[in-house]
């Protein structure tokens, strides 16, 4: 769902195919926790312009030396509710 200006000026709510909406998704390689959390302070301060891209982000920082992966997910708040979020969040810990 993107949200969108009419030529009146008004605020409308554009629901796109998923085909031509898709989800962003990246990858990183990190090595330290200063670095990831660097990095992860970089990506939600990154602003979503909602009216030409999906408001919900994923960038996966994965510590190559240790097997294990931090997971970040960015949403902005016109795409996600606490109880909507409660959900992703019981999902997630399966």
């Amino acid at each position: 769902t993107l949200i969108q200006i009419d030529k009146d000026g008004t605020p409308f709510q554009s629901i796109q195919d998923p085909s031509n909406a898709p989800l962003s998704i990246k990858k990183t390689d990190v090595y330290s926790r200063l670095e990831i959390d660097s990095l992860i302070r970089v990506e939600i301060a990154n602003p979503f312009d909602i009216s030409s891209v999906v408001p919900f982000r994923v960038h996966i920082y994965e510590f190559k030396e240790q097997y294990l992966c931090v997971i970040c997910f960015v949403i902005h708040h016109i795409a996600c509710d606490g109880w909507s979020l409660a959900i992703l969040r019981k999902e997630i810990d399966y």
